[in-house]
C-alpha cells in the first residue's frame, strides 16, 4: 500500500504489528551526486512500542536493521570545445577542438560524435582527426563513431570549416554533442545516455563591399547618353581602406569627360578608367560614383556591357596582417537598338571625257540593329553631266522614271541588310575646276522605342572625284572684208582656242583655198610668226595649245576671178590629238571652224536698163 507524502528520512509511521506478523517496506532514492562516493551504505532504524504487561506501561525499543551497500555503476562523458582563431575573416578556416572525456568508473561504449557544420561555414572535406589520427571522408554532421573511452581517459576530435564568402553571418556558433552506453548491470540492456559541449562562438570580422551597378537606360541608340550608377557598400564590421573604383570604358562608347559625381558631388578631371580613389569606407556606409559614356559605334553582340572592380584593404583586427580584396560589381547590359546607316559610293571610272557615260554605284547598307523606314536616296547630278533616263537600278531592278535628283524610294533596310543602287550620266560639258564631285544623301528613320515617335536622320557617302580630261579647240575664223575685187587681197584669221583641260598635240591646220583666190605664199603666220613654206592648202603643223590658251593663225589670199560660188565660202579644218590615259595611245579629235562668207565683185561696169512702159500716149 502506497504512502502518500510518507518520507523515510523524517520517519514513516506504519500500522500496528501482530506477533509473528511481518511488514515489508519500500522506497526509492534519485542517485544525483553520482561520485561523491564509490558505493551508497543504507541502514534503517524502527522505533516501536510493546506492553507485555496490560497492567504496566508500554516499553519502547529500537531495532536497527543491517547494512546494505549499493556499488555505484556509471559511464559519464562531457565535451570540453574550444576553437581556433576566435576572430576569423571571410574565407576564412576555423579549427574546432573537441575533448570527449570519461569522468565515470566504466568503459563508455559505442560512442557516436556529432556536430552541425554552423551556419554561414561549409566544412573542410577530410579534415576531421581523432587523437591526432586523419579519418578520410569523416564528416561530423553525420556523425562519427569514436568507439569507447575507458574511465579517466578521454579523446580529441578535431575538424576544420571555412567561412562562406559572401557571408550570411557575423558570428560563428558551434556546438558538439555525443551519444554514448555503459554497462552498469551485466545481465542488463546497455544503458545510452548523451552529452553536450560548451558553446563556442567565433566572431567574423571583415570589410566586405558589396558593388551594385545600374544604367538609367536598358537599350540606346547611336549618340545617345548612357548614365552609370554603382553603389559600393561596406556591410562588414571594420573599415575598407584604400578603397579604389575602376570602370572601364565599354567597347562602343566613349567617357563623357567631367560627368564622374561621388555621393553627387562633381570630380573633374576624373576617368573611371584611370581608378577613383575612394578612400576609406566605413561599415555600413555607401558610396555612389555616377558618370555617363556615349555611344559612337555598335558593339560586338549589339550589347554594351559595363563592370566596375574596386578594390579595398583592411585589418580584422590592430595586430593583424593587412588583407587585399577585390569586389566587382554586377554586369550591366544595355541593347543596342540603332540604325547605323552607311552609304558607299563609287563610279566606273577614274577620269572621264565628253562623251563618256559614267554608272555610279551606291551601296546603302544598314549596319544597325533595327530597320530602317522611308528610306530616300538623293543625288544631285554633277556639273558637267546630264541624268541617263531610266538607267536607275535598285537590286538590279529597274526604277523607270525616277531621278536621282529628286530621290530614289529604298523604303525599308533591315539590319544587316545592303541595297545596291546604280544609275548613269552622260559627260556633256566641261565642268567646273575639271572635277566632277558627287555625293549621295540618304535620309531615313528608324524607331528604337516603339512607344516614341520614329527619328529621322541623314548621312551622306563619300565623295566620288572623277577628273575631267578632255582637249576641246574651238576654231572660230573671220576676215579682214565681206567685200573683194578681182585682184584685192583678203586675210584670213583663225583663232584656236583650247577649251579643254589637258594640252592638245600634234596639232595639224587645213584651209582648203576656194574657186576664185588663190594662197599667197608666205603669207602664213602663227602666233605672229611667219612660216614661210607653210601652206594651209596642204596643211601645217601648229604649236602644242595649252588649256585655256589660244592660238592665232593668219594667212592671206589674192582674188583672182569671180567664183562659181558667190560670196565665196571658207573654212579651216583642225586635227589634234591629247593624251587621256598615259597608259594608252593618245586620243586624236578634230574640230572646224565656222565659214566666212567674202563677196567677190568684178571691176567690169556692165550698164543694162530697162523701161517700166512699153507705149505712152
Amino acid at each position: 500500500t502506497t504512502i502518500l507524502g510518507a518520507n523515510p528520512n523524517v520517519g514513516v509511521t506504519l500500522p500496528n504489528l501482530a506477533a509473528n506478523a511481518t511488514h515489508l517496506i519500500a522506497f526509492q532514492v534519485l542517485i544525483n551526486d553520482p561520485f561523491s562516493q564509490q558505493s551508497i551504505t543504507n541502514q534503517s532504524n524502527t522505533t516501536y512500542t510493546i506492553q507485555p504487561d496490560p497492567g504496566q506501561p508500554p516499553i519502547t525499543e529500537t531495532s536497527t536493521s543491517n547494512i546494505v551497500i549499493t556499488n555505484f555503476v556509471q559511464a559519464q562523458l562531457t565535451i570540453t570545445k574550444t576553437s581556433n582563431p576566435i576572430t576569423v575573416d571571410i574565407g576564412g578556416t576555423i579549427l574546432y577542438i573537441s575533448e570527449v572525456k570519461n569522468s565515470g568508473n566504466v568503459d563508455a561504449i559505442n560512442i557516436i560524435f556529432t556536430d552541425s557544420i554552423p551556419v554561414g561555414t561549409t566544412f573542410v572535406l577530410d579534415s576531421v582527426t581523432i587523437n591526432g589520427v586523419l579519418q578520410p571522408d569523416a564528416n561530423p554532421e553525420n556523425g562519427i563513431p569514436i568507439g569507447k573511452i575507458p574511465p579517466n581517459s578521454s579523446k580529441t576530435i578535431l575538424f576544420q570549416v571555412q567561412t562562406n564568402n559572401p557571408p550570411t553571418e557575423t558570428e560563428i556558433v558551434n556546438q558538439s554533442s555525443v551519444t554514448y552506453q555503459y554497462i552498469s548491470i551485466p545481465t542488463a540492456p546497455p544503458v545510452n545516455r548523451s552529452a553536450n559541449s560548451n558553446i563556442v562562438t567565433t566572431s567574423l570580422q571583415n570589410a566586405n563591399i558589396i558593388s551594385v551597378k545600374s544604367a538609367d537606360v536598358t537599350f540606346v541608340s547611336i549618340g545617345q547618353f548612357i548614365t552609370y550608377t554603382n553603389t559600393l557598400q561596406n556591410i562588414g564590421t571594420v573599415p575598407a581602406n584604400n578603397t579604389v573604383f575602376i570602370d572601364n570604358i565599354p567597347e562602343g562608347t566613349i567617357f563623357i569627360e567631367d560627368s564622374l559625381s561621388i555621393n553627387n558631388v562633381i570630380q573633374p578631371g576624373t576617368n573611371p578608367e584611370n581608378g577613383v580613389t575612394l578612400g576609406t569606407i566605413q561599415p555600413d556606409e555607401t558610396v555612389t560614383i555616377s558618370f555617363q559614356v556615349q555611344l559612337t559605334n555598335i558593339p560586338e553582340d549589339n550589347t554594351v556591357i559595363n563592370i566596375s572592380d574596386t578594390s579595398y584593404e583592411y585589418q580584422i583586427d590592430p595586430s593583424s596582417p593587412i588583407i587585399q580584396r577585390r569586389s566587382l560589381s554586377n554586369t550591366v547590359n544595355t541593347e543596342v537598338r540603332t540604325a547605323n546607316v552607311s552609304a558607299i559610293k563609287s563610279a566606273n571610272r577614274s577620269i572621264t571625257r565628253i562623251g563618256q557615260i559614267i554608272t555610279y554605284t551606291i551601296a546603302v547598307t544598314n549596319a544597325g540593329t533595327v530597320p530602317i523606314t522611308n528610306t530616300l536616296l538623293i543625288d544631285a547630278i554633277a556639273a558637267g553631266t546630264t541624268f541617263v533616263p531610266d538607267s536607275i537600278l535598285v537590286d538590279g531592278i529597274p526604277r523607270p522614271n525616277e531621278n536621282p535628283s529628286t530621290g530614289i524610294s529604298l523604303n525599308i533596310i533591315l539590319p544587316n541588310n545592303t541595297i545596291i543602287v546604280t544609275f548613269q550620266v552622260n559627260v556633256d560639258s566641261i565642268p567646273s575646276q575639271n572635277n566632277m564631285n558627287n555625293i549621295a544623301v540618304i535620309h531615313y528613320e528608324y524607331q528604337p522605342d516603339q512607344s516614341l515617335p520614329p527619328i529621322s536622320e541623314t548621312t551622306s557617302s563619300n565623295t566620288t572625284n572623277i577628273q575631267f580630261i578632255d582637249a576641246i579647240l574651238i576654231a572660230t575664223k573671220s576676215a579682214n572684208t565681206v567685200l573683194a575685187n578681182i585682184d584685192e587681197t583678203i586675210e584670213y584669221t583663225v583663232l584656236i582656242q583650247n577649251n579643254g583641260s589637258t594640252t592638245t598635240n600634234s596639232i595639224f591646220f587645213t584651209d582648203i583655198i576656194e574657186d576664185g583666190t588663190v594662197f599667197i605664199s608666205g603669207s602664213v603666220t602663227v602666233n605672229n610668226t611667219v612660216l614661210p613654206a607653210a601652206d594651209p592648202n596642204i596643211g601645217f603643223s601648229i604649236p602644242n595649245i595649252t588649256s585655256g590658251q589660244v592660238a592665232t593663225i593668219t594667212f592671206q589670199v589674192s582674188v583672182t576671178n569671180l567664183p562659181a560660188a558667190n560670196p565665196t565660202p571658207n573654212t579651216a579644218n583642225i586635227v589634234y590629238d591629247f593624251i587621256f590615259n598615259p597608259d594608252f595611245a593618245p586620243i586624236q579629235k578634230s574640230t572646224t571652224s565656222n565659214t566666212t562668207f567674202v563677196q567677190i565683185n568684178d571691176a567690169d561696169i556692165v550698164s543694162l536698163k530697162t523701161v517700166d512702159l512699153t507705149s505712152v500716149t
